[in-house]
């Protein structure tokens, strides 16, 4: 049964959380050797390699223990969790450089003196830039900074097999504003502008599958159904990364367009 050896983890912006991000769910199989282990309405990944279990981001704290029954679930063995995951399984963290001092101190950059910006400090192993490749046995990911959900909000890219086919993974770090501060005092200086960037390298990023940290910005509760059903996979939709991207930035926008209204009032 192979270990879990690393966890890449991401700072989560200041959000509420919702009841169901605790809330645990089954883990099911997406493609090839990607499986999503997350709770209800809260999405992190794992992907079997030849070399042991990489798990990308682990939900909200104290769900740690659930990630590894999922983990068990499958015949194997959000940032809160990480630090237990790490505590639990003895697996080394990597995170993107402008999300380290974040992680190390377990708080959300601006808001250090919120509670609800706080989750459990871990200490980061592997300190990664954008364009930086993550390599577990043969299996190969590549980091892109997709900054503005937090500094450096990571979105990661994958190939898988699947019916003989190589597929494009694209797990996107999220591109919501929650309670971001966009305008006024920013949650981080330059915020807006990082937004931009990221909503610009997603329209111009390619995926046969597209994966996102919250089930309503990928239809992961429609796709669990289809695959009851089964038939085609619905987890592979080339157009899927596009009209998410869209709707995502018009979002943006619109909560833009609202804060400084609020500001100029």
């Amino acid at each position: 049964m192979p270990a879990t050896r690393l966890v890449l983890a991401a700072a989560a912006a200041l959000v509420l959380a919702r009841p169901n991000w605790t809330e645990p769910a089954p883990p099911i199989k997406i493609v090839g050797n990607t499986y999503d282990i997350g709770s209800t309405g809260l999405s992190f990944f794992l992907i079997k390699t030849s070399a042991g279990l990489i798990v990308i981001d682990a939900g909200m704290p104290g769900y740690g223990a659930e990630v590894v029954k999922s983990i068990r679930a499958l015949g194997l063995d959000h940032a809160g969790a990480i630090a237990e995951l790490k505590r639990l399984t003895g697996a080394r963290v990597a995170a993107m450089r402008e999300d380290v001092p974040w992680l190390n101190s377990g708080t959300y950059p601006g808001d250090e003196q919120l509670v609800e910006a706080r989750f459990p400090p871990v200490k980061v192993d592997r300190v990664l830039n954008d364009g930086d490749t993550v390599r577990l046995g043969a299996t190969v990911l590549t980091a892109h900074r997709t900054a503005g959900h937090s500094p450096g909000c990571t979105s990661w890219t994958w190939d898988e097999m699947e019916g003989g086919r190589k597929l494009k993974v694209l797990e996107s770090c999220s591109t919501a504003v929650g309670l971001n501060r966009l305008v006024g005092r920013p949650s981080y200086p330059g915020i807006v502008a990082d937004y931009r960037k990221t909503f610009s390298w997603f329209h111009h990023a390619r995926a046969d599958v597209f994966l996102a940290p919250h089930a309503e910005h990928f239809d992961l509760y429609k796709k669990r159904e289809r695959l009851a059903t089964g038939g085609a996979n619905p987890f592979i939709d080339p157009n899927e990364l596009g009209q998410e991207t869209a709707r995502s930035e018009a979002e943006f926008e619109r909560l833009l367009a609202k804060q400084r209204a609020a500001l100029e009032k």
